[in-house]
């Protein structure tokens, strides 16, 4: 048999053994969804809460490809242990997270906000908290108003108390999107103070007051420690517009609208009330709602915030506050972020943005699935997730499966 048709033989030969390889051994292996799984002997970290969320419980265990918890034995004794490493609090008001980078363990420090403390490896809401400034007058010569009638947590309200010292207001505003701090009288000392209610499984805290989750925005008056606003919007994002006179110079009702119908910018002894919107000297302008824990976009991109977040809407900036307690202006928009991750990585699905801290540097982690053919011809979906400044808007890190060498 000549040379010339030998290797027309061999290479049929070759190419139909690649077949059967990748019939019946890849499409195990990626199990006919392109997502990969892992060879047997392969340890695979896993978050039980999915990321860095100080305000959830989790830990970090590893598994075998097989589904089954990776283990060792003690050279003590011999015996059996599982690799389980728990979130814990390292102070009462810090949490050392535990999270999964690159296939393996991270540990870091999250700072727990403002009105919660750290109890078994997780921030909790503190039920006694009382903002800065804000102290129980003892004196018999109180007077006290409370502007909603009470505990009425469907309308935006505050309590005022006047006695020899001065006059003190404090604001309704929301702890979560299911917590709010309704500011009454109290019954016992007439001073104007908290208690922490729950909005129900039907409503959703959002600017200082509980409101129905079929309903996207409403009407609201409100008397607060920036002025008296009135707003109004429509349902979904955007739409409305607010209006008001400042009070004693401490501020003006913000006219932009953040998310959800019209809502007025008010402050609790100079902490703004989310939401707050920010239109920054680069021309980037991005609503923060504190109380769900979100920045957003006029163009409707969201991204999850798990970061200290401080905002001057007069100067038109927003800073995130690092664990080592320095500021980063967050120059750059959710939208800035995948046009920066777009250009990285062509790919037009995207998935959750989150902004954290990693490395000493505050980030956008952004998620994102690309089409792509491993070995020239095993089509699979390929989870790509880079960080991104927030400041620069430079892309410091990419992060993919390790066989992506393999993919195109």
């Amino acid at each position: 048999m000549s040379k010339k048709v030998v290797y027309p033989v061999i290479l049929i030969s070759i190419l139909i053994s690649l077949s059967f390889v990748s019939a019946f051994s890849f499409s195990d292996f990626f199990k006919f969804t392109g997502n990969p799984t892992y060879p047997p002997g392969t340890q695979i970290c896993m978050d039980t809460d999915s990321g860095s969320y100080p305000n959830t419980f989790g830990y970090v265990t590893f598994v075998y490809g097989d589904g089954s918890i990776a283990n060792g034995t003690w050279a003590a004794n011999g015996s059996l242990f599982y690799y389980n490493y728990s979130d814990y609090c390292a102070t009462n008001s810090t949490v050392s997270e535990r999270s999964c980078v690159n296939n393996s363990m991270d540990t870091h420090i999250l700072n727990c906000d403002f009105d919660r403390y750290c109890l078994n490896g997780e921030c909790v809401i503190n039920t006694s908290y009382i903002p800065p400034n804000q102290t129980n007058q003892t004196s018999s010569n109180v007077t006290c108003t409370d502007t909603d009638g009470g505990q009425n947590i469907t309308y935006k309200g505050s309590a005022q108390s006047v006695n020899s010292t001065g006059y003190y207001e404090i604001v309704d505003y929301c702890s979560s999107t299911t917590m709010i701090y309704e500011s009454v009288c109290s019954s016992s000392t007439n001073q104007s103070s908290y208690v922490l209610l729950n909005c129900g499984s039907e409503m959703t805290c959002y600017d200082g007051s509980c409101r129905n989750q079929s309903s996207g925005g409403g009407s609201t008056n409100n008397s607060s420690g920036s002025g008296s606003n009135s707003s109004s919007g429509g349902g979904g994002a955007g739409g409305g517009s607010s209006g008001g006179t400042p009070r004693s110079g401490e501020g003006s009702g913000a006219g932009s609208v953040a998310v959800g119908g019209g809502s007025g910018s008010g402050f609790i002894f100079g902490k703004e009330i989310p939401p707050s919107v920010v239109k920054n000297s680069q021309g980037n302008t991005f609503s923060i709602d504190k109380g769900a824990s979100k920045i957003k976009t006029p163009q409707g991109t969201e991204a999850k915030i798990v970061v200290v977040i401080e905002t001057d809407e007069k100067a038109g900036k927003a800073y995130a506050v690092k664990t080592s307690g320095e500021k980063e202006e967050i120059v750059i928009s959710p939208d800035n972020a995948r046009v920066a991750f777009q250009e990285t990585v062509d790919t037009d699905t995207f998935g959750e943005i989150v902004m954290k801290e990693d490395n000493g540097k505050v980030v956008y982690n952004v998620e994102a699935t690309k089409d792509v053919k491993v070995l020239w011809f095993i089509k699979a979906k390929m989870n790509i997730n880079a960080d991104v400044d927030v400041t620069s808007g430079e892309v410091v890190k990419v992060s993919k499966p390790w066989w992506a060498l393999f993919a195109k």
